[in-house]
């Protein structure tokens, strides 16, 4: 952590904090897949799990805190793999007036009428959303058909529904061959439904051996370019452990420095306002990991950080990684401190008048 040095001046005088517009709870580490690049490394075999009471006081905490959550999203591992305790949930944030998000790898939509019936169930409920996500390690455990089946019943139901497809270099299945499905023809240019690529991020040793990683992204080739990390301070995501994570949790779960306390230990304001404190995360949440990387490689002794056409999570990761990239920017602080806080307060505004999920 690279605390603020304000001159004196409390960091209250000089910065704002944004407030977050979204929870986010990983309801379980359990899931009927065990994909070998899973960013939680979710299977069968893992057993934990946030319980109702947990999931309650992490939203009554987190929205009392923060009028400015709009959205509660239910992801994991599986969370369908709670079904009971998720419709509970999920009637509960409805009841509290915020939109509801659902994000499942559909192992359960084996039929239409399946599939419909239990959407139907959520809906009444008050579930606003659903994502699906789909590619080939999801296929080797959930067939391509259960994607058509959920999305169909979805959309008949008039829920907004998002499909995530595994993005890396040598994948076989392709977003084309969703949005060329004739099941799929009638919703086509129905606007609640999206298809997107979703980068899929080599964990496993075999993959990272590949010449082309998973982490190769081309949209980052172009290095001059400054993008922020847009879920720091705009989300709060809790883990079955209880554990708070500062962004959506590729290597949160790995990096102490990217999580910012547990349920029941303090309460969640003030644990989530100390990010604050931390230079380090306000110039990723303004500028990225590619520009502090390119920084930290100007002094570096050894080896530089990859950063060429690497996706930022793969970019932030290598940051934290090692002590001497972290003792750099402590040292060299001073050369980007008037930027980063311009560029903060600069986002900051812009924030609190777009106030986008």
């Amino acid at each position: 952590m690279i605390l603020l040095n304000m001159n004196n001046m409390t960091k209250e005088q000089v910065l704002c904090n944004i407030s977050p517009s979204s929870l986010t709870i990983i309801t379980t580490y359990s899931c009927t897949s065990a994909c070998k690049n899973c960013c939680f490394t979710c299977s069968p075999k893992r057993k934990e799990k946030l319980s109702v009471s947990d999931m309650k006081k992490v939203i009554n905490e987190a929205i009392s805190s923060f009028p400015s959550i709009k959205i509660v999203i239910f992801t994991g591992g599986e969370p369908f793999l709670m079904r009971d305790e998720l419709l509970e949930v999920i009637g509960y944030v409805a009841n509290l007036g915020r939109c509801t998000r659902v994000v499942s790898n559909a192992y359960w939509a084996y039929s239409y009428k399946q599939a419909y019936s239990l959407l139907k169930e959520l809906k009444k409920k008050g579930l606003d959303e659903i994502n699906f996500s789909t590619g080939d390690e999801h296929q080797e455990f959930v067939p391509y058909e259960n994607i058509i089946y959920a999305c169909r019943a979805a959309l008949d139901l008039s829920l907004s529904v998002a499909v995530n497809i595994e993005a890396h270099e040598n994948k076989k299945f392709k977003m084309e061959t969703l949005n060329n499905d004739i099941r799929l023809l009638k919703y086509r240019n129905n606007p609640l439904f999206f298809i997107s690529n979703g980068l899929w991020i080599a964990y496993d040793e075999e993959a990272k051996k590949k010449p082309k990683t998973y982490g190769d992204v081309d949209i980052y080739c172009k290095d001059e370019k400054r993008i922020g990390c847009d879920t720091l301070f705009n989300n709060i995501a809790v883990s079955p452990k209880k554990q708070l994570f500062s962004c959506c949790g590729f290597f949160a779960p790995h990096t102490p420095l990217l999580q910012f306390g547990k349920l029941g230990e303090g309460d969640i304001s003030t644990n989530y306002n100390r990010q604050f404190d931390d230079l380090l995360k306000i110039w990723l949440f303004t500028s990225g990991p590619h520009d502090i990387a390119r920084f930290i490689n100007q002094y570096k002794s050894g080896k530089k950080i990859d950063c060429y056409k690497k996706h930022p999570c793969i970019v932030c990761q290598q940051i934290y990684a090692e002590q001497e990239n972290l003792e750099i920017i402590k040292l060299h602080y001073k050369e980007i401190f008037p930027k980063v806080i311009f560029n903060y307060e600069c986002d900051r505004k812009l924030h609190s008048k777009l106030s986008v999920v």
